[in-house]
């Protein structure tokens, strides 16, 4: 899970896919960015479409979800954040509902993919 340090809600490791970029390399770019991993992006496994008010506006997007491996990630700690303002960790499957799941983070929908 990945928290913005100060919300209280988390969100899904991911971000915005850039000009010229494809969904898989964008995926990889972010991870990296945000933990310092290198990542092989796998299986599509498909899509989410999330609607939310943020400071009296809505809005809509659609998350894609993909299996990842990440190269040097370890189950067993938290991975380190790369960026202050994030603090990422480990949870269970079913413990998602405890633990404020949104589409979006710290300002809007920066970290969904």
């Amino acid at each position: 899970m990945a928290h913005c340090i100060g919300m209280d809600n988390t969100f899904l490791p991911g971000g915005h896919v850039e000009f010229r970029e494809g969904m898989q390399e964008s995926l990889s770019r972010e991870i990296f960015e945000e933990l310092g991993l290198q990542c092989e992006v796998k299986q599509y496994i498909g899509a989410v479409e999330a609607g939310y008010e943020d400071n009296n506006v809505y809005h809509q997007e659609i998350n894609h979800l993909f299996i990842a491996d990440a190269q040097g990630i370890e189950h067993s700690w938290n991975p380190e954040s790369k960026e202050q303002h994030l603090e990422f960790y480990w949870i269970h499957v079913n413990e998602m509902d405890e633990h404020n799941l949104l589409p979006y983070s710290c300002s809007g929908s920066d970290y969904t993919l």
